[in-house]
């Protein structure tokens, strides 16, 4: 019965493995749980959508890639062939990306590594933090203004 609707609904089952491309939950938690800590839980109205996307590409982005630090693992073989993951680098996605060999070769076209540097030393982390509560407090001020979040 179960091929038959998924046929139907042209829905493909497919499992996830250990360690393969499309394996990827912890990723998407932690990336849900950066959004949830901003966003809180609620409900985002419809009409509301747009300001919110318009705070993330100018602010969260910005904050989460040149301003927050997070760890990046080194895989490290046991004794009995067991790979462990060892969180031992600690440094903001931008920092990680010129660390990189060639990594100008990975930029978007038109894009500077002058330009992310600009970017990068315009504000300190904590500034920059500073900066981004602020302009959160003005998108929910303005859902408060409609009667969205009290």
């Amino acid at each position: 019965m179960w091929p038959l609707l998924l046929d139907k609904l042209l829905i493909e089952f497919t499992k996830s493995c250990l360690r393969h491309t499309n394996d990827q939950p912890l990723v998407e938690g932690k990336n849900g749980s950066i959004v949830r800590k901003q966003m809180g839980h609620g409900h985002v109205p419809q009409q509301e959508a747009e300001n919110i996307q318009s705070f993330y590409m100018a602010w969260l982005n910005v904050y989460l890639n040149f301003h927050r630090a997070c760890g990046f693992t080194t895989e490290k073989v046991g004794k009995k062939g067991k790979i462990r993951k060892q969180y031992d680098t600690y440094r903001t996605p931008f920092e990680r990306f010129k660390s990189l060999a060639a990594h100008t070769r990975f930029l978007k076209r038109g894009v500077t590594m002058d330009e992310l540097e600009q970017i990068a030393q315009s504000h300190s982390d904590t500034e920059y933090a500073k900066l981004l509560q602020q302009k959160k407090i003005e998108l929910f001020s303005s859902f408060s203004r409609l009667g969205i979040f009290v």
